[in-house]
């Protein structure tokens, strides 16, 4: 709201999550084939 939009646009827009950041971790764990507790909305 703060960048003058209205609410039509904000719903059509793409909010990106998980974050690069956030992502890194179960990445990694992936990779060395560590169990990762599962994820309700994956």
């Amino acid at each position: 709201m703060e960048a003058g939009v209205t609410w039509q646009l904000l719903e059509q827009s793409v909010h990106i999550h998980p974050t690069y950041g956030e992502a890194l971790p179960s990445l990694a764990r992936l990779l060395i084939g560590d169990d990762m507790p599962s994820c309700p909305n994956m």
